[in-house]
């Protein structure tokens, strides 16, 4: 009797420990597989912002020769490279930048009062309305006098193209954004240039200001506050990272 309750007992544990085995194992197989975040344009998924390509150009009207700075390609360059490496960190390298600086000035057809907003506090939209017409049909179509082949032609990419206006202001709307040359190289706005120049560049990918009339900030961060500290010490929102898809 002894023997057949000991054969019941190992029958039982076996049936046991398959059962265990079985529950862990489903347990495993019912998790989902990891799928990586997929960046995108600020609160719509279809536009994928994985990669982004920057053509950048530097842009003076033609009454501006005088005050052309001869350095512009290194400024473009530096403030593209901190650009590119902020965004890496911010998005967790699930989105990359790359740029294409054009090679030579863009001298303007027009004056500047041709081109700008007449009060420019609230960033000269009208300059960069006027000089991205000008720039998309010069540059950009295949008619145009400087038609930039290596940009116009991008197919891969999420396309911005960064003005460096020879001129006021600082403006960005979808896929495009002016920024004043003396933004990156008067010495008064040394510790935030970075910052003016990369919170420019998430406008172009439906990022809004955190701010109101008032430059009331909403936010500390760089679409707020933090456009006035260096670019190593500000950052983007969570909530607003969210809306990007991460």
């Amino acid at each position: 009797m002894a023997k057949y309750l000991l054969l019941l007992l190992l029958i039982i544990a076996t049936a046991l420990g398959w059962m265990s085995f079985g529950f862990e194992t489903s347990l495993v197989e019912a998790e989902p597989p990891f799928s990586p975040p997929q960046p995108h344009y600020y609160k719509d998924p279809s536009v994928s912002i994985k990669e982004i390509v920057i053509g950048a150009v530097y842009f003076a009207p033609k009454n501006k020769e005088k005050t052309k700075t001869e350095n512009w390609k290194e400024l473009l360059e530096e403030h593209l490279v901190r650009l590119k490496e902020f965004h890496s960190f911010q998005f967790q390298g699930y989105s990359s930048i790359r740029f294409i600086i054009y090679p030579e000035v863009i001298t303007g057809l027009k004056e500047n009062l041709a081109y700008d907003t007449d009060v420019t506090q609230n960033g000269n939209p009208s300059g960069l309305i006027n000089v991205t017409e000008e720039i998309n049909s010069r540059l950009l179509s295949l008619e145009g006098d400087q038609y930039w082949a290596e940009f116009a032609s991008e197919k891969h990419a999420y396309p911005v193209l960064y003005i460096l206006y020879e001129g006021v202001g600082a403006s960005g709307t979808d896929g495009v954004a002016l920024l004043s040359r003396q933004f990156l190289s008067d010495p008064q706005y040394a510790d935030q240039n970075n910052s003016f120049f990369a919170h420019e560049f998430y406008h172009t990918v439906g990022i809004p200001d955190a701010y109101g009339e008032n430059s009331h900030a909403y936010s500390s961060d760089l679409m707020g506050l933090g456009r006035f500290l260096p670019l190593a010490h500000t950052y983007l929102d969570r909530a607003t990272l969210k809306e990007l898809g991460l």
